[in-house]
């Protein structure tokens, strides 16, 4: 019973470390039984690594607050906090999509792409045997910035004297810091569409100002795409909350797990945009970006949320030292929206309109315009350029399609 002793010790210690009365009883409770299992386990010859069971009793505690929590070590500690700053592994290069193709567009100065030739305009066809063609832009940025930092295989058309070539390139990740805004475009149909990496300072200045301009030029609508997004700076969430809602208004308050206020923000004494607009979500949307389409669906009556429900961060999320040493990733606070909801790491934001981040059934078929006919050539080939640009993305074509359908009927979206 050596090493259930030791293990029980070590339970005894964290548990009882500061509890008094009725609760210091119920941690005895637990202290018994896990002693109890301990002790039936090596009654029947299994042995149990102290340090690894220490390890998962902390976790299964903590994971009855927090499912996501987690003991993490000094480098992962590293790795997100510059995540949050918005640094991670990647190739230094933006792309966009053109008929369901990625196109490179910009390449960072001394960055892996750069040092391994590839140039704007080059088309990214598949990364280490996974096709990138015919997928959203989203999920295109995920697969170039996973965390793995070994050497990869793309494969990529690119211009030469003798025409398209494909050509095949090694590279490895590396370290890169990435743009608040991985593009933003007016489509075709008077539709003004932005990406978002993550709410990164100044990342609100950036956005505001682009929405601002298609809001006061007449478009049709506003598409903000937070899939993937994440972040930690709510000086930007804010800016870009105070877009959709009413100067002055309440959006959201942050509170520890005593219900005391830590953060109460409210809207800059500033006039929201007057035109619909649709944020699009996914299940890898954390940290800020999370939080303020959470803010935003309770806050705002002109915004509508689609895709899927988030991871259910929101920023929640600190790294707590131990007794023992350890460090321990856990939601420590909750955030409250205007109508109450709670969100304390449990659960995600929930979309309005729940479509799957699946690709679409795609259709080789896409019929020319007819010519000739001037009285609708434009929209004929306004319409076939949406399709290309939205070809793989359903969300996004949902998210086209409602705005022009509310085009159709005069809706205009304007806050209450």
């Amino acid at each position: 019973m050596r090493i259930t002793s030791v293990i029980v010790v070590g339970m005894c210690g964290l548990l009882l470390a500061s509890p008094r009365g009725s609760a210091q009883d119920a941690h005895l409770g637990m202290v018994t039984t896990w002693e109890t299992i301990l002790g039936a386990l090596e009654e029947k010859g299994l042995e149990v690594d102290p340090a690894s069971a220490s390890d998962a009793f902390i976790e299964a505690i903590a994971r009855s607050i927090d499912p996501q929590s987690r003991l993490v070590g000094t480098e992962e500690i590293k790795e997100e906090q510059l995540r949050e700053s918005g640094t991670s592994p990647g190739f230094g290069l933006r792309v966009s999509i053109t008929n369901g193709t990625p196109v490179i567009h910009l390449i960072s100065a001394n960055s892996p792409a750069e040092a391994r030739g590839l140039a704007v305009g080059d088309q990214l066809m598949s990364l280490d045997g996974t096709p990138l063609t015919d997928l959203p832009l989203p999920v295109v940025t995920r697969l170039l910035r996973q965390a793995s930092t070994q050497e990869v295989d793309l494969v990529y058309r690119t211009t030469t004297e003798a025409g398209l070539q494909t050509q095949t390139v090694t590279l490895a990740r590396s370290p890169v810091p990435h743009y608040s805004l991985e593009t933003a475009e007016a489509l075709p149909g008077g539709i003004g569409y932005v990406l978002m990496n993550g709410m990164y300072t100044d990342a609100g200045k950036d956005t505001v100002m682009r929405l601002r301009e298609w809001s006061e030029t007449g478009s049709a609508g506003l598409i903000l795409d937070l899939r993937g997004a994440g972040g930690a700076d709510p000086d930007a969430a804010m800016s870009i909350a105070a877009l959709f809602c009413p100067g002055g208004s309440l959006v959201y308050t942050v509170r520890d797990r005593n219900d005391q206020d830590l953060l109460v923000q409210r809207c800059d004494q500033t006039s929201p945009l007057r035109i619909p607009a649709i944020l699009l979500i996914d299940r890898y949307t954390h940290g800020l970006a999370e939080a303020l389409a959470g803010a935003l669906k309770d806050a705002s009556s002109g915004v509508l949320l689609l895709g899927e429900t988030t991871s259910g961060d929101l920023g929640l999320r600190e790294f707590v030292t131990l007794p023992a040493g350890q460090t321990l990733r856990i939601a420590t606070r909750k955030l409250v929206t205007v109508s109450g909801t709670t969100y304390d790491g449990t659960a995600g934001v929930i979309p309005d309109i729940h479509i799957p981040s699946e690709p679409a059934i795609l259709s080789d078929y896409d019929p020319e315009p007819v010519m000739g006919r001037r009285a609708v050539l434009t929209e004929e080939w306004e319409d076939r350029s949406l399709r290309q640009r939205t070809r793989g993305d359903q969300v996004l074509q949902r998210a086209v399609d409602i705005l022009l359908g509310m085009r159709a009927l005069n809706l205009s979206g304007e806050q209450e």
